[in-house]
């Protein structure tokens, strides 16, 4: 016995209006036909209470309207195919759409129920001398279209060609001809912010001037604060039909993301070349940080206000908000560092252990906070911060340099030092006196121990580190 895949033709084109989860959708398919076909203007009419839907162009028209109802068979030239991955699915979506379809075109017309085109009867292609030659007209009748008058603008947003609908013409504010645009490894790219530093809420991705996804489903469009990004149609294919989503959707994600990153870090790189850096640090720190590039920093002379601090109140616990912490009014410069007119602390506001201690005392000696993790691992201020926590609040290099030397000295650069002897009689604890086996340990622990770790030890020997505390160490 023998088996081979078949397919129900009836049964499939029956079935595939399930496929199309949004209407909307089949407005798009017929704007890129017309994009395909070398139109320079599209027209569309959308009469909501007769519920029908015209769409004009001016392209070159249907030779062969077989094609145009031939399922997975484009009827486009090769290279075409090749650039755009056309797959002859998009003229379906009328029939799923509509009751009655009228596609003129070339001095010909065809018009048949989208019922009869399902089941497969033959339609008449028929003469139609009073129509333009030069214009070919999609009309569909019993379209619902609810929301068309409230979304032809997304719709119509990234397209190339002038749309009129309903006689308005379409603003088409992210086309390539209303703003400008980079070209990258991905196709075409606008970031908002560039200018100004304020960096963008969401990305806009259109392929071949369509949009990626539902177009009911940007509402955070409106306030335009959005990167524009026109993908390259030869690296990029969009899941069909309704073009919801890319194919490898998280892979090419990653790949957007990281063309949009270096873009920044161009921009980035320009800018700090041309603007003080005072005003480079506060126009464009927002934007770095979001887009993880804030080792562009690193070498600028100037401490972004964002990442410091200054202690204007006692710190409790009950303030979640912080509002003991402020920004300072203007950012910390290098040579104030340097001269010492600003003094600057590493703080971590994670070490909620230690935090609030720290936030006291740097508020009582003057310190300027430092949240080192809101800067680049390479930032030049990172070796001048000082540790409130330590005595003394020398700079890292400052402490490294003397606990370097004062190990130097005690020869304790190979190890840990050697236990010294103890006078039994002079420590022994209670358990000890009541004659109560009490095991002790023999293993030499390093001098530079804490003081509380030594106790938790039980060794007693946390005077041996009064002298690196005298030292700052």
């Amino acid at each position: 016995m023998k088996v081979q895949v078949r397919v129900n033709e009836r049964g499939a084109l029956r079935n595939g209006r399930f496929a199309f989860t949004n209407k909307l959708t089949l407005v798009s398919e017929l704007l890129q036909n017309a994009r395909r076909a070398g139109a320079t203007q599209v027209t569309i009419d959308h009469d909501t209470t007769a519920r029908r839907l015209t769409v004009i162009d001016d392209g070159c028209g249907i030779e062969d309207f077989q094609r145009l109802l031939t399922f997975n068979e484009s009827g486009w030239n090769e290279d075409t195919i090749r650039t755009e991955h056309a797959f002859g699915l998009g003229f379906s979506k009328c029939l799923y759409a509509a009751s009655r379809v009228t596609v003129t075109s070339r001095g010909q017309r065809l018009a048949f129920q989208c019922d009869d085109a399902l089941d497969q009867t033959e339609l008449d292609v028929e003469p139609a001398p009073d129509a333009d030659p030069g214009l070919t007209t999609v009309e569909l009748e019993g379209a619902d279209l609810p929301q068309l008058d409230q979304l032809i603008d997304r719709i119509t947003r990234g397209f190339p060609l002038p749309v009129v609908y309903n006689g308005v013409s379409q603003a088409r504010q992210h086309s390539l001809a209303a703003m400008p645009f980079t070209a990258t490894d991905i196709g075409q790219v606008h970031l908002w912010g560039t200018e100004g530093g304020e960096p963008a809420t969401a990305s806009a991705l259109y392929l071949q001037g369509l949009l990626i996804g539902s177009p009911d489903r940007h509402l955070h469009w409106e306030h335009q604060k959005v990167d524009v990004i026109h993908l390259d149609s030869a690296l990029f294919m969009a899941r069909m039909p309704d073009r919801t989503e890319l194919i490898d959707a998280e892979e090419q994600g990653k790949r957007i993301d990281s063309a949009v990153r270096q873009l920044w870090r161009t921009v980035l790189e320009d800018r700090k070349q041309k603007l003080p850096p005072a005003e480079f640090v506060e126009r464009y720190y927002a934007v770095a940080r979001r887009q993880n590039l804030l080792e562009v920093f690193d070498d600028v002379p100037v401490v972004p206000r964002q990442a410091c601090s200054v202690v204007i109140d006692y710190p409790t616990t009950a303030d979640e908000q912080e509002r003991y912490l402020q920004s300072p009014d203007r950012p910390v410069t290098r040579e104030e560092v340097e001269t010492g007119t600003i003094r600057l602390a590493a703080f971590s506001p994670y070490q909620k252990d230690e935090s609030h201690a720290t936030l006291m005392y740097a508020r009582a000696a003057g310190l300027t906070l430092v949240h080192t993790y809101l800067l680049g691992f390479e930032h030049w201020v990172t070796r001048e911060l000082r540790d409130p926590r330590c005595r003394g609040h020398r700079s890292r290099r400052s402490r490294a340099r003397r606990r370097g030397a004062f190990r130097r000295h005690l020869h304790l650069r190979e190890g840990p030092a050697v236990r010294p002897p103890r006078d039994p009689a002079r420590h022994r604890s209670r358990d000890d006196q009541r004659g109560r086996a009490v095991p002790r340990r023999s293993d030499p622990l390093p001098c530079w121990l804490s003081r509380r770790s030594r106790r938790q030890a039980g060794l007693g020997l946390h005077r041996r580190i009064r002298p690196l505390r005298r030292h700052g160490l």
